[in-house]
């Protein structure tokens, strides 16, 4: 096995390292993006601080230490060399979200070299010259961030305390019920088909890339696989009212787009599953807080007996929290992730999603003007029945329990050592408790 050349392992360090120098006498501060055990990070740190310009090590946008941008007009940002361009982009927007921002890309040089994929997945490179580019042009360098003559202005944009990022609730030991009787083979070729139909009516969701036969669908290393195309823009971590107005909109849009999608598929996570995964779950949900069990067994008798069963059926989105919109500034670039797309109320999508926009990420703090953006954006796409409007409450009650049982199932089966993060289901349980106790949507 031969290594690649030194050269080529190093160069990418070496043009940042050459940018951040560019950069550092005319900026207040720099931030670099990178894991703390990178070493070419940490290189790049010390880099800007010996040109005598304050920087600092993160590894996301959700680590910004806000004290350490007082004061600063300029502030430079780079990433090492394996951070990707995203990365980036989710700190601009952040800085967006509490100052008025532009931007000045510096480019030093101009990374050309490709490097080559391993044997196995080059021969599975359907698409024809995909993969010629792959590694070319890359333009993860240094950029000035500009505030103008001003500086850093503090805006209107809403602030706040750090937020932990929204996670999918689908990720870890999910319960078996979820997948019992599914058509496995069948339902990638369903996500597929509906991303086409969402694409071909202009919605920003990633198709799939056929080969040169039409087939997008393949086999590697024994496993359906297939390639789909690129989103710009990053996941808000807690959004302004004009970026839910926004991510409304483009549920409002995504629904008008399915409203003549055929395919259907039962959700696998729907309210008929509830009952029988709360029983799952057992006596061990009293290890999350005591006597949750009965309390979740009364919210849930209460929920099931007022589940409307009249209401408009479609297919819908079902997990669309922020981290499944990509956005720049306030406009939405992409709506990711469809793996529990399904046939089922199309209201109780929107309810999902007000559920996962509005609170905080404890559940112990409702934005109004969040939740009201959601829905005002959600109709200038797609008129809400007065059916539709009024089963909104208990539409999010059920949807606070469909994923406080979820997490409850992962937290009581989720072994201590398992390499995965599990999430609090009582953040939902508090969610559910302040659905209950107002109506969030009058």
């Amino acid at each position: 096995m031969l290594p690649p050349r030194g050269e080529d392992i190093c160069y990418a360090t070496s043009n940042r390292q050459a940018a951040v120098k560019a950069i550092a006498h005319g900026c207040d501060a720099m931030l670099v993006i990178g894991a703390p055990n990178s070493s070419n990070s940490v290189r790049l740190v010390e880099v800007a601080q010996r040109e005598g310009t304050p920087a600092m090590l993160i590894q996301r946008a959700s680590e910004l230490d806000w004290d350490f941008l007082a004061g600063v007009g300029t502030l430079g940002i780079t990433a090492g060399a394996s951070a990707p361009e995203l990365l980036v982009r989710e700190l601009v927007t952040r800085l967006a979200e509490r100052f008025e921002v532009s931007e000045r890309e510096v480019e030093t040089t101009r990374e050309t070299i490709a490097f080559k994929l391993p044997r196995g997945l080059e021969a599975a490179a359907w698409h024809g010259g995909l993969y010629a580019g792959l590694g070319r042009g890359a333009r993860n360098v240094p950029r000035a961030v500009r505030p103008g003559c001003a500086g850093l202005r503090q805006g209107d944009r809403r602030g706040g305390a750090e937020q932990q990022l929204p996670r999918r609730d689908h990720r870890g030991p999910v319960h078996p019920d979820a997948v019992r009787g599914m058509d496995v083979d069948r339902r990638p070729a369903l996500f597929l088909a509906m991303l086409d139909h969402l694409a071909a009516a202009g919605n920003p969701v990633p198709r799939a890339l056929p080969d040169r036969d039409g087939l997008a669908i393949q086999q590697l290393a024994g496993r359906s696989a297939c390639l789909i195309e690129f989103l710009t823009g990053v996941s808000v971590s807690h959004p302004t009212p004009a970026q839910a107005r926004a991510a409304g909109a483009a549920m409002g849009q995504l629904h008008a787009g399915l409203a003549d999608f055929a395919p259907t598929r039962a959700n696998p996570l729907g309210a008929d599953t509830w009952r029988p995964l709360l029983e799952r779950c057992g006596a061990g949900i009293d290890t999350i807080a005591p006597g949750l069990f009965a309390r979740i067994e009364a919210a849930l008798a209460r929920v099931l007996a007022q589940w409307p069963r009249d209401l408009p059926v479609a297919a819908i989105h079902t997990d669309l929290f922020p981290d499944n919109v990509l956005m720049l500034g306030d406009h939405v670039t992409g709506v990711i992730d469809f793996y529990f797309a399904c046939t089922d109320i199309r209201a109780y999508d929107l309810a999902v999603m007000h559920s996962a926009w509005a609170f905080d990420a404890t559940g112990e703090r409702y934005d109004p003007a969040i939740g009201a953006a959601l829905i005002a954006g959600y109709e200038s796409r797609f008129a809400l029945s007065e059916a539709e409007r009024a089963a909104l409450p208990i539409l999010a009650q059920g949807a606070c329990l469909r994923f406080l049982l979820t997490r409850a199932w992962d937290w009581v089966n989720t072994p201590a050592d398992a390499l995965v993060t599990r999430e609090d289901p009582l953040a939902y349980w508090r969610r559910l408790e302040a659905y209950l106790k107002d109506d969030l949507f009058a």
